[in-house]
């Protein structure tokens, strides 16, 4: 499956399964969008059923590397 199936199903999940808000599911899919540009800038590929807590954890330290803040 590749990264647009992902998106538009967590999108859907989102919408349907939860009823978040527009705002809220964008920004959940701009949070997506920020993981990519990580994987982007690494040169690492981003295969999303394949992401590990050590990936995050690096890309929250990458967020704050360049002066963004997680909301966790």
């Amino acid at each position: 499956m590749n990264t647009q199936s992902y998106l538009k199903g967590f999108k859907d999940y989102l919408k349907l399964e939860r009823s978040l808000s527009k705002h809220s599911i964008d920004a959940y899919l701009n949070d997506v969008d920020k993981l990519i540009q990580y994987y982007l800038s690494i040169d690492k590929e981003l295969i999303l059923n394949k992401v590990e807590l050590q990936d995050l954890r690096e890309f929250i330290t990458w967020l704050n590397e360049i002066g963004m803040q997680s909301n966790t």
